[in-house]
């Protein structure tokens, strides 16, 4: 699923004409099926069809192509796709995520019981820690520069990914591109964290919070019940924290 790679499956099907089936491997079918099923409960809002516009400003390689957030832009059936339309896929809202989430199947079905997994922010945990005490996780302060642990708290058998463009950003242009502007929003100095069963889908949710912003994404956070936390700089006090109601519910209840 790596853009950077041309041997990879997702090179290969965004290098094959318009209407040519694509045979995926299962773990990438499952990865664009999820994508699609996202795009289709946030219209406008997520897409996994932004490939051209990554590569247009210089976060992934590849050809300034056509951009959607139709899910039917594409078409899967099964383990095949083809696209009905010149974009490119581009999976980095969820793939990682996913993968840890295959790390922790596999370690589970080997029998282990107690395990946290990392896999580029994104964390899946189970059980405990040696000493029987939960795994702790902690949400850092939205700063480019330096981690700043603003606050730590359990994580129990659960996913948590932040997401945010104070990390990776081209001056005041963060990595994450907006379908309706068809453009990267401002790098800024925020992130929102999301707590859920899965790492793939916090890793998506949290691709969504922040392309919402605070406000928008609050009021989404609410009518589905997500646990959400953004953090925000507030000059000169430094900054402010706001979460949803099953995330305040979520850190008061593991204290």
């Amino acid at each position: 699923m790596s853009a950077w790679r041309p041997d990879s499956a997702l090179s290969r099907f965004n290098t094959t004409p318009v209407g040519q089936w694509v045979d995926l491997p299962t773990e990438m079918a499952a990865v664009v099926g999820a994508g699609l099923g996202l795009m289709a409960e946030m219209p406008g809002i997520f897409s996994i069809l932004l490939g051209g516009a990554s590569a247009r400003f210089g976060f992934l390689p590849g050809e300034d192509r056509s951009i959607s957030a139709d899910p039917d832009a594409i078409e899967l059936n099964g383990h095949r796709v083809r696209r009905h339309v010149d974009v490119a896929l581009d999976l980095n809202a969820i793939a990682k995520g996913y993968a840890a989430d295959l790390a922790a199947e596999s370690l589970y079905a080997a029998g282990y019981r107690n395990f946290l997994i990392e896999a580029a922010g994104d964390i899946r945990t189970r059980g405990t820690r040696p000493d029987s005490t939960p795994w702790s996780v902690a949400l850092e302060l939205p700063i480019p520069d330096r981690i700043i642990p603003a606050r730590q708290f359990p994580l129990v058998d659960a996913a948590i990914a932040t997401s945010g463009g104070y990390r990776r950003s081209r001056g005041a242009d963060s990595h994450l591109i907006s379908p309706k502007a068809n453009a990267p929003i401002s790098a800024g100095c925020a992130s929102v964290a999301v707590v859920a069963d899965t790492a793939m889908q916090a890793d998506g949710w949290a691709t969504v919070m922040a392309l919402l912003g605070p406000q928008a994404g609050l009021v989404q956070a609410e009518k589905r019940g997500l646990a959400v936390t953004f953090i925000e700089a507030d000059p000169p006090e430094g900054f402010i924290e706001r979460g949803s109601s099953s995330m305040e519910e979520l850190i008061a209840g593991v204290r």
